[in-house]
């Protein structure tokens, strides 16, 4: 059985509240980068950074604290949305990743481009 992973790589930076276009970086309980803006990423921040480094690298970043329960409510209309109106049978892998069995949704959509879109 094909199976298909979607992936928002930035969904802890999605569900801080801060607003879109600002470089800011979600940070670990170790201090390390877990996820970053694409404006940070266009300053040079990247997924693993310690802050320092993150911050040599992109003066004004914004930093924030990981907030798992944060990320988990938030995906959780994502994911009703998704199986009401694209495919019924998703596994959540963690906020903001999901699988599913692509088979049948795929050919419904049109070819899994499609279907991912």
């Amino acid at each position: 059985m094909r199976v298909l992973v979607s992936w928002i790589p930035d969904w802890p930076v999605i569900t801080c509240g801060l607003p879109a276009g600002e470089p800011v970086a979600v940070l670990s309980g170790d201090g390390r980068v877990v996820a970053c803006s694409a404006a940070a990423r266009a300053a040079g921040v990247r997924r693993g950074m310690r802050v320092r480094q993150a911050r040599s690298r992109c003066p004004w970043l914004r930093v924030v604290e990981r907030d798992p329960a944060a990320e988990t409510r938030e995906f959780e209309p994502v994911v009703r949305r998704l199986e009401t109106e694209v495919m019924p049978r998703l596994e959540v892998i963690r906020p903001g990743m999901v699988a599913a069995p692509a088979r049948g949704p795929a050919r419904y959509w049109g070819g899994e481009a499609e279907l991912t879109a």
